[in-house]
């Protein structure tokens, strides 16, 4: 049995974003930016 990546992204140590699977780095690169964004949007409110 193989693993699964798994990439998280943290806020303050807490995960706000999860994805499992192996992509392209340009899907990766993309859906940290989308995180982000709406990460930044929220915090505006």
């Amino acid at each position: 049995m193989q693993a699964v990546p798994t990439l998280l992204i943290l806020d303050k140590g807490k995960p706000v974003a999860r994805r499992a699977g192996a992509a392209p780095a340009g899907t990766l690169r993309s859906w940290v930016e989308q995180v982000a964004a709406g990460r930044r949007d929220s915090e505006r409110g």
